[in-house]
């Protein structure tokens, strides 16, 4: 029956597009060329007809086309039309070279997809890739309006990505005081707030050599700027002020990328009063920078979070720290930088940040004075070890320290007090070559096979017989992620046999509640099975 059923959906959607096609219905996309070798013939939708400019093919194209960029240096600045997809024939082969004093070399807008090229800043050219957003087109939900992949950003005078989200005040509504709005009031609020989100989508690329920081996102917060409004402290602009309509939240998400060697931050993403701020990482290289790895800042605000996760990340050589933590963010500090009664957390996960000034730099506030009680700093199969002056500084209340690191296990970081807790260790990892930025693990290190199993089995049962599907995900270098009898600590897996896994089961019923972190010998999942639950175990070995 599900055959039949998917096979009659497959004939009703083939019957759209052929009536679709029958009628004329929709334009198909386009493919315009840039090239060196071509004739510089309009519309260029051959190669032999190929643009010499990128912006004139861009010009050329329609919503929907896609613009490939044959081998060359371009030296010109390229604005993206809306919905105009932008590749180049590989990051090694295609240059655009900034030659316009300040003017972003490529300049972004809604629907854009970028891949392929390499974006040069010198002389004097500002930004690499900027985008200026306004209003988003729906007042909830979550919104990525382009995604850059496979592409070098070298050399800006100001930063390497750019993303602005500009807000605008509403001259109609402001905003009311719940304790004395009416319901049609406080109603209409509602209608007209916005909850949206901005993601930027940056995978596979290297940005590095920048005057600014590598990557920036930035919402424009208008709370306490408005003349003729009392916004003297950051609670004022609660009630009174215009509402902001635009993006409240920002993301950004970044894979398999480095950042190195800029001027400021490598990454800094800022959220404004009662907004979100998060940054996701996987995989990533980000190195001596000027000032902080990662900078996450929220405006502050009881709704207000700046949440930074990470895996299988390297964090080294950034000057002023690796990161900074749950601090009152004054514009210029911190990975995470928060005001009061905001939330910030930092999640993990098989991580190294070592010969940074301060490897984690937190608070001068104690928990409940101003930064709640719900900040974390959660490591899981992390190394935290050899910055050059502290490798946790929570000054002057290191007797919270054990509360904000309650979530950080199997991890090898350099604070005494929280060795032997939760299988975490304070020896030296023993890194290869820290000094020429190798940060695998030496024979001997007391960080391999170390790590916990934060790692889920998917088990499936067919005629009364188990199987387990299990991956392990990969270390910074592409390698398998355990290579031994259980998971490394740190970023990088040591070289070993990739090791089987034996499922066994029991009848016993259990009451399942909440994930279980085994030893790295073993791991625990269990499985729905009709009106049971049958518990298994996965060992580690080679049996």
């Amino acid at each position: 029956m599900e055959r039949r059923s998917f096979f009659l959906d497959r004939l009703c959607a083939l019957a759209v597009v052929m009536g679709l096609s029958a009628f004329g219905g929709g334009a198909r996309a386009a493919t315009r060329y840039v090239s060196r070798d071509g004739r510089n013939e309009y519309p260029y939708t051959t190669r032999g007809d190929a643009a010499w400019k990128i912006q004139s093919a861009v010009d050329a194209a329609e919503r929907g086309d896609d613009v490939l960029v044959g081998p060359g240096v371009y030296r010109e600045h390229v604005i993206l039309k809306e919905g105009v997809n932008l590749s180049g024939s590989g990051r090694d082969e295609v240059t655009i070279y900034g030659v316009t004093p300040v003017k972003p070399v490529l300049t972004l807008t809604w629907d854009n997809a970028v891949k392929g090229l390499t974006i040069n800043g010198p002389p004097c050219a500002g930004v690499g890739i900027y985008a200026e957003l306004g209003v988003p087109p729906a007042k909830t939900g979550s919104f990525k309006p382009f995604r850059i992949s496979d592409c070098w950003i070298l050399r800006c005078a100001g930063p390497g990505i750019l993303v602005f989200a500009r807000q605008e005040p509403s001259e109609v509504l402001l905003r009311p005081d719940p304790q004395f709005a009416s319901p049609e009031e406080w109603q209409r609020y509602l209608d007209a707030i916005y909850d949206t989100e901005l993601e930027v989508e940056v995978s596979g690329c290297h940005i590095g050599a920048c005057d600014g920081s590598g990557i920036v996102v930035h919402i424009q917060d208008l709370s306490g700027k408005y003349e003729g409004h009392s916004f003297s402290e950051p609670w004022g602009g609660l009630f009174g002020g215009p509402i902001e309509l635009g993006f409240k939240h920002a993301t950004l998400r970044m894979s398999e990328c480095t950042i190195g060697h800029c001027r400021e931050d490598g990454i800094s993403v800022r959220a404004g009063w009662r907004d979100r701020a998060q940054v996701i990482v996987d995989r990533c290289e980000i190195y001596y920078n000027g000032r902080y790895g990662i900078r996450v800042t929220s405006g502050g605000g009881h709704l207000s979070d700046a949440v930074v996760r990470m895996n299988g990340c390297l964090l080294f050589g950034n000057q002023k720290a690796g990161v900074w933590c749950f601090s009152i963010d004054d514009g210029s500090w911190g990975m995470i930088g928060v005001e009061p009664s905001a939330h910030g957390s930092v999640f993990a996960e098989s991580s190294t940040i070592a010969r940074n000034s301060v490897g984690i730099l937190g608070s001068p506030f104690s928990p409940g004075a101003a930064c709640g009680l719900s900040s974390d700093i959660n490591l899981k199969n992390c190394i935290v070890f050899g910055n050059a002056d502290s490798d946790i500084d929570f000054t002057p209340f290191h007797e919270h320290l054990h509360y904000w690191l309650r979530g950080t296990s199997h991890s090898c970081v350099g604070w005494k007090e929280l060795a032997g807790i939760r299988g975490n260790i304070d020896s030296d990892p023993l890194f290869a070559d820290p000094q020429m930025g190798d940060y695998s693990l030496l024979p001997g290190s007391p960080c391999i096979d170390a790590g916990g199993m934060y790692l889920q089995a998917s088990i499936a049962l067919e005629d009364g017989a188990a199987t387990v599907s299990w991956d392990p995900g990969k270390d910074l270098d592409g390698d398998p992620r355990i290579c031994g009898s259980g998971p490394d600590m740190g970023a990088y897996e040591y070289p070993g046999e990739a090791p089987n896994y034996l499922l066994e089961s029991s009848t016993d019923l259990v009451t399942w509640t909440e994930d279980y972190y085994g030893p790295a010998s073993s791991w625990t999942n269990p499985h729905a099975n009709s009106s049971k639950t049958m518990f298994y175990r996965v060992s580690i070995g080679r049996h």
